[in-house]
């Protein structure tokens, strides 16, 4: 809340003193007036209540790792293309993809989003802790931010308890959108055990 002048609110010293003296007789009429003369007070003081804005910075961090379903990277960049044409003038958006590593995909500032062009070292991991410490360091100090993460929920690498707790002291939101992919009919071979050697034609 923003006051320009402060000294407006003397202004109500001089009926506060009349009412004393010499009320209305009517505690409706009263009550009406000094409502509407409360409000001109207000609004020659200059107040004004500044609202929470959805100006800031998101950064996306995309899990690329091996574990999401195999649609992930369309659905993906369908998402991060939705909310460059959704979002706000005064913000910014960036994204960070990860896999073993976690690497800068798009700059906070720059604009436009073109789809997912960074090379994953290590597609066979999946650390959020890398992906969650660069994606803070993309957001400016003392500047609103939120942070989105698109991932199957799977990690590698350390515990991202770390990450999640600087985010918090800077006051920066952590959203989850998951994108597992289907149990359904799932199987894994662990092992085969097999002969070294088989003669032509026998069976193993």
């Amino acid at each position: 809340m923003n006051i320009l002048w402060p000294a407006a609110f003397l202004l109500i010293l001089p009926p506060a003193v009349l009412l004393y003296w010499r009320p209305f007789r009517s505690r409706r009429v009263c009550v009406i007036r000094m409502m509407v003369y409360l409000a001109l007070v207000l609004a020659l003081a200059g107040i004004s209540i500044e609202w929470p804005d959805r100006a800031g910075t998101l950064v996306v961090a995309v899990d690329r790792s091996r574990s999401m379903p195999e649609n992930a990277p369309e659905e993906s960049e369908a998402f991060l293309r939705r909310l460059e044409l959704s979002r706000p003038r005064d913000s910014q958006l960036g994204v960070v993809a990860f896999g073993g590593g976690a690497v800068i995909d798009k700059l906070p500032e720059s604009p436009g989003f073109d789809g997912l062009r960074s090379r994953i070292d290590n597609p066979d991991g999946s650390n959020i802790a890398a992906a969650l410490e660069l994606a803070l360091t993309q957001i400016p100090a003392d500047s609103p931010g939120r942070i989105l993460l698109l991932t199957d929920g799977l990690r590698t690498g350390a515990d991202p308890a770390r990450q999640m707790a600087l985010a918090a002291a800077r006051g920066i939101p952590v959203d989850v959108r998951l994108m597992a992919r289907s149990s359904a009919n799932d199987l894994a071979i662990t092992r085969i055990d097999s002969p070294l050697t088989a003669a032509v034609g026998e069976f193993y």
